[in-house]
């Protein structure tokens, strides 16, 4: 139920309890002494077993705050760095909206009413991502046993229309010409390899095997190790690296340069609406418009569901489109004239 933890400060160690208690959590520091701190933690679970912990139904009475800051804890712990902030924002509208309001005396109507709310400030594709996170938020309570009902259940939330931004030809051509020196085989290896920005800049030579052409991945988005497979492109981009003896880093840039340097050069070239993340579309994008197998492509790109790679199989059919619209307009100009 709860646990003794140490902290290291100017004193030395100190020893503090952290468990909850009808509802509330309590972290305090007792002291340089373990034994007092077990024996504090023991008689605050006995007041947690005694007192009036228990709701309707049997389940444990918690605050909103205080259930969300336990959600994303089991986040940070099962989920990927990439996904936390998405997280974070679906939590933080619940406890804007309820704050210390026990979560068994949050109701349908009232998150009918947030959904509606939040629906009039934001996009329709951000409502769809913050309630995604509210309804999960719910589910667990009830699997955690701090609910007996689900009073998100039934709440509809749409999913927005899915604008898929990737480069064109001209575009990438043109981002390039305009990149900084420190990003420039960062962002061309994004569109040789469909990579994701944390993959790439926590990427150790001891994990780049060019004579195979393949990187490999022990801790992906996906938690499962994968590999990366790499064209004559981007293998030589990798040996123009040069390799730094302080480090086993490929690339040194941090995250915050990373995307000044990269927003700095689609405005140079006149880019609008795109992001590093627009370098990973623009992969899945050409691979889908050139005719790749739908498998290659969902092996590639490395996505876990069918319905990942699933959102660019009509690319292909707009590009082929395009394609005969272009040649019958050749034919027609070329074509000798009637007498």
């Amino acid at each position: 139920m709860g646990r003794v933890y140490e902290v290291e400060g100017k004193q030395g160690i100190s020893c503090g309890v952290d468990v909850w208690v009808q509802g509330r959590r309590i972290r305090r520091i007792i002291g340089q002494d373990r034994k007092q701190a077990e024996k504090e933690l023991k008689r605050l679970e006995a007041k947690a077993l005694l007192g009036d912990s228990a709701g309707a139904y049997g389940e444990r009475k918690i605050r909103c705050l205080d259930f969300a800051e336990i959600y994303l804890d089991h986040k940070r712990a099962t989920t990927a760095l990439t996904s936390h902030a998405r997280y974070e924002k679906g939590a933080k509208i619940l406890v804007y909206a309820f704050g210390d309001r026990l979560m068994s005396k949050i109701y349908p109507d009232d998150l009918e009413r947030l959904r509606a709310a939040r629906a009039k400030a934001v996009g329709a594709w951000t409502v769809y991502n913050e309630f995604t996170t509210v309804k999960e938020m719910f589910r667990l309570a009830v699997r955690w046993g701090y609910l007996h009902r689900n009073p998100a259940e039934s709440l509809k939330v749409p999913q927005g229309k899915y604008r898929l931004r990737y480069f064109t030809e001209a575009e990438e051509q043109l981002l390039l010409a305009f990149c900084h020196q420190d990003i420039y085989p960062i962002v061309s290896l994004a569109l040789y390899t469909g990579m994701r920005q944390r993959e790439i800049l926590e990427l150790t030579w001891g994990r780049v095997d060019l004579n195979a052409g393949t990187i490999f991945l022990p801790d992906p988005k996906s938690k499962e190790p994968q590999t990366v497979f790499l064209n004559e492109a981007a293998i030589e981009e990798l040996r123009r690296i040069p390799r730094r003896p302080e480090t086993q880093r490929v690339f040194s840039i941090s995250v915050w340069m990373l995307g000044y340097r990269f927003r700095q050069a689609c405005r140079q070239a006149g880019i609008k609406d795109a992001t590093f993340h627009t370098c990973r579309h623009t992969f899945c994008s050409r691979l889908i418009m050139r005719g790749a197998n739908f498998r290659a492509v969902q092996a590639l790109a490395r996505h876990k569901s069918r319905g990942m790679t699933a959102r660019y199989t009509h690319l292909r059919d707009d590009f082929l489109a395009e394609t005969v619209r272009l040649l019958r307009r050749e034919g027609m100009e070329g074509s000798p004239k009637r007498g």
